[in-house]
């Protein structure tokens, strides 16, 4: 008796009595590297093959067919294209946990609505093989009933990775890795500190004891000395002092040759844990007393930016606390390229993966721009 069988055999499944196997001959093993020959010694026996999960069932093949399997496969080929990157846009008012449960919710179940495997009907061979009589029964097989193994995938199965740090009430674009490879390169990315561009909201005259508007107000001030022009020369000023401190962690003077060499090669980007660093700062918006920043920044926290909008309000004269922050770019990735949360279903995200590798693939997934250190790290 010879069966074709897949890679991965689970054992309780694997019934058989008195039977020994050994490799297929050189011309099986041609056609089909995984076949093995099982030789019964005496008596007719019935044994089955059933698979134990089914990600790590092999790409349907002729060998799965010959065993009774029939694979439609779109699951798990829809399961095994889930490595990689994708962009995703985060809402206000949910928070980081909570967005990576509605995901890997979402693309379990769309997986199993699709169609996994097909069970052929089981054939046993009954009776006594020294009398002569054989009977030949069928019967379907309940191991892989849904109401007996399970949904085929649950969200444990996904692995999810997010290279954010917005709290909850901040909005904007959030860069994701799934599965092992893509998580990987969600890390890799986050270590190489992408610049990073915020719309940040602030109100004139008020100061809370977590600097913004969801905390206690805790002082009030006027505002109306505030201007347009006052506000862009103390911005241009914060914008100055970070420029400044990008050359005092190269370790080197800024009116030298070498500070103007490490500029030329490009963006001075830090190579650790530095400081935030903050590369831009402008007023898009004045309407006293709300305003909106743009900032293009490195290693840079939710609570500095809060603190950043603190110190602007104290620059000016008065008190300023942040209304909200919105994320609207990550390196490469803008808002073009995130998926709002109506579309964070298993076709949008697959599509996204391929678009955000096209796009890594193009640009570079590592910044090619000068990093810089602390003195004390040494060169």
């Amino acid at each position: 008796m010879t069966c074709w069988n897949a890679p991965k055999i689970s054992v309780r499944n694997l019934i058989f009595t008195h039977i020994y196997h050994r490799h297929a001959p050189p011309k099986a093993k041609k056609n089909n590297p995984s076949t093995l020959r099982f030789v019964h010694r005496s008596v007719f026996c019935f044994f089955s093959i059933d698979p134990i999960e089914p990600h790590f069932l092999p790409p349907p093949g002729k060998g799965m067919e010959e065993a009774g399997i029939v694979a439609v496969g779109s699951a798990l080929r829809a399961y095994r294209l889930l490595n990689g990157l994708f962009c995703a846009y985060k809402p206000s008012g949910i928070g980081r946990r909570q967005m990576r449960r509605v995901i890997g919710g979402n693309l379990c179940r769309d997986l199993n609505e699709m169609p996994v495997t097909e069970r052929r009907e089981k054939v046993r061979i009954e009776g006594d093989p020294v009398e002569g009589e054989l009977t030949v029964r069928s019967y379907a097989s309940l191991s892989t009933h849904p109401l007996v193994v399970g949904p085929r995938f649950v969200p444990e199965d996904l692995r999810i990775y997010d290279t954010s740090r917005l709290d909850w009430w901040c909005s904007g674009v959030e860069l994701w890795g799934i599965g092992r490879r893509g998580c990987g390169m969600a890390m890799e990315y986050h270590d190489s500190r992408p610049v990073k561009v915020y719309e940040v909201g602030l109100r004139l005259g008020v100061g809370t004891d977590s600097f913004d508007t969801q905390g206690k107000v805790v002082e009030k001030a006027t505002y109306g000395h505030v201007s347009r022009v006052r506000l862009d020369s103390v911005l241009a000023g914060i914008q100055a002092a970070h420029q400044k401190n990008q050359f005092l962690y190269s370790g080197v003077d800024p009116q030298s040759q070498e500070a103007f060499d490490l500029a030329c090669k490009g963006l001075l980007r830090p190579a650790g844990n530095s400081p935030p660093l903050i590369y831009g700062i402008a007023c898009t918006e004045f309407r006293p007393p709300d305003a909106t920043l743009r900032l293009q920044c490195v290693n840079e926290t939710v609570t500095h930016l809060k603190v950043l909008v603190n110190d602007v309000g104290l620059a000016l004269k008065t008190v300023a606390a942040c209304t909200g922050i919105r994320c609207v770019r990550v390196g490469p990735f803008t808002a073009d390229h995130a998926l709002l949360r109506k579309h964070w279903t298993l076709e949008h995200v697959l599509n996204n993966i391929g678009e955000c590798h096209r796009l890594v693939g193009k640009v570079g997934l590592m910044p090619k721009d000068s990093q810089l250190r602390r003195i004390d790290q040494g060169t």
